[in-house]
């Protein structure tokens, strides 16, 4: 569920150091960054669109490696 919250951030970090943080824009709405890496970090804004797209890719990926078990 969405919350109501004027104001929130979440974090989600793999054990790969990829780190989703989903947060609250005064003036944008809600929007989520992306990072990877350790030494070289890259980090990517997106919408919400965009995460529920990569989302998506992600779970197609999983799909792909279960069916290679």
């Amino acid at each position: 569920a969405v919350t109501k919250l004027v104001g929130f951030e979440a974090r989600y970090r793999t054990s790969g150091d990829l780190d989703l943080n989903v947060f609250r824009q005064s003036r944008s709405g809600t929007a989520a960054s992306l990072t990877s890496g350790i030494c070289d970090q890259t980090t990517v804004q997106l919408t919400l669109d965009e995460l529920e797209r990569l989302k998506g890719i992600i779970l197609e990926a999983k799909a792909r490696l279960d069916e290679i078990k």
